[in-house]
């Protein structure tokens, strides 16, 4: 019977790689989760503003509190990694403009989102009732 001795040195080299492995695996993971809340903030930020957008045009405008709620229901249940989010709001005559953020502990994540407020169809239609009036003559 032959009898194999293992050195004190692989148990050493496989503790070190083994940890190198499982830290490169944590990393990868919050990496795609920072990135997961990261696109769901921005996403909900300016669909928000557009919802707001075109609500702004129309009588009763949105209020800023209810942008927020507005934005509140869009993101709730949706973050992984982040737990805290706010927003800010601000509507002109303008735009709509929505500022969120989201914190855990050390780490932020800062997105806003600004829309236009226009109206592509009113000035369509002036295109075509001009148009028409010219070729009619009148």
């Amino acid at each position: 019977m032959v009898e194999e001795k293992w050195s004190g040195s692989f148990t050493v080299e496989a503790a070190v790689l083994v940890s190198a492995v499982l830290l490169l695996t944590y990393g990868v993971i919050m990496a795609v989760f920072y990135y997961h809340d990261k696109n769901i903030l921005t996403g909900t930020a300016y669909e928000t503003a557009v919802i707001a957008g075109r609500k702004q045009k129309k009588e009763p405008p949105f209020q800023k509190e209810e942008i927020q709620q507005l934005w509140k229901e869009r993101i709730s249940g949706k973050m992984i990694l982040f737990r805290k989010a706010e927003v800010e709001v601000e509507c002109q005559k303008e735009y709509v403009w929505i500022s969120a953020q989201a914190s855990r502990k050390r780490m932020k994540i800062t997105v806003e989102a600004k829309v236009a407020l226009v109206e592509p169809e009113r000035k369509i239609r002036d295109m075509r009732k001009l148009k028409k009036a010219a070729e009619t003559g009148t």
